[in-house]
C-alpha cells in the first residue's frame, strides 16, 4: 500500500466515476445503440495507451482490428442516421 499504489487507485476510481457520469449523459442525448457501438473505441485507446505507457507493439494484427472496430462504428452510426430520415 504504497503511496505511488494509492494515487494510481485514486486515479482509476476517478476515471471509472467520470465514464460513469458520461456514459449516462450520452444515453440521454443519443440513442442505446450507437451509444454501445462507439463504446468499442475503448479498444483503440487501449491499443494506443499500451504502446505509449508500456511500450507495447502495434502489430499489423491490430491495425486491422482497430480498421474492424472503426468501420462497424461507422456502420452503426450511418444506419442510426439514415433511420431517422
Amino acid at each position: 500500500m504504497s503511496m505511488r499504489f494509492l494515487l494510481f487507485y485514486g486515479i482509476s476510481l476517478f476515471n471509472m466515476g467520470l465514464y460513469a457520469i458520461v456514459w449516462q449523459q450520452l444515453l440521454k442525448k443519443m440513442q442505446l445503440t450507437t451509444v454501445y457501438s462507439n463504446k468499442a473505441i475503448c479498444m483503440i485507446w487501449t491499443v494506443l495507451w499500451g504502446a505509449l505507457f508500456f511500450r507495447e507493439h502495434i502489430t499489423i494484427w491490430k491495425i486491422i482490428g482497430i480498421c474492424i472496430i472503426i468501420a462497424g462504428v461507422i456502420l452503426v452510426v450511418r444506419s442510426d442516421s439514415i433511420s431517422k430520415e
